[in-house]
């Protein structure tokens, strides 16, 4: 996440600040306002989504929805597929939390709809 906090500080004698204050804007011309800004970058926190195998879901459906939900080229959902199939599970993909929290529920539609009982689970990613 990216934020900045913008800082204006009067730079004028402590008897303009009491008017300004007051509200008299007739001081305002005498007030040189310097402008303070810091930035505070703070990347947010990033999920792996992992796939787990079972003897029940196809291939095919586990290359599939890693093409469809996961955005990966044919080759890439194979080797993740059968690094699935040979580990026992796999990444699908990093991801923020609400991202792999959407990509997660995609494929548990995807999969109950299909009657399959693929499983996935999300995991902090090592920052």
């Amino acid at each position: 996440m990216f934020s900045t906090i913008y800082y204006i500080v009067p730079d004028c004698p402590a008897y303009y600040k009491d008017e300004l204050e007051k509200g008299d804007h007739m001081s305002l011309h005498h007030v040189k306002p310097t402008i303070i800004t810091e930035t505070n970058i703070k990347m947010p926190r990033m999920f792996k989504v992992i796939m787990h195998n079972d003897n029940i879901t196809e291939m095919d459906f586990v290359v599939e929805v890693l093409m469809d939900v996961f955005r990966k080229t044919r080759e890439s959902a194979e080797v993740t597929m059968l690094e699935i199939h040979n580990n026992g599970h796999g990444v699908a993909g990093i991801y923020t939390y609400d991202i792999a929290v959407s990509k997660k529920l995609q494929t548990d539609r995807l999969a109950g709809t299909r009657g399959f009982p693929l499983r996935l689970s999300l995991d902090a990613a090592k920052e």
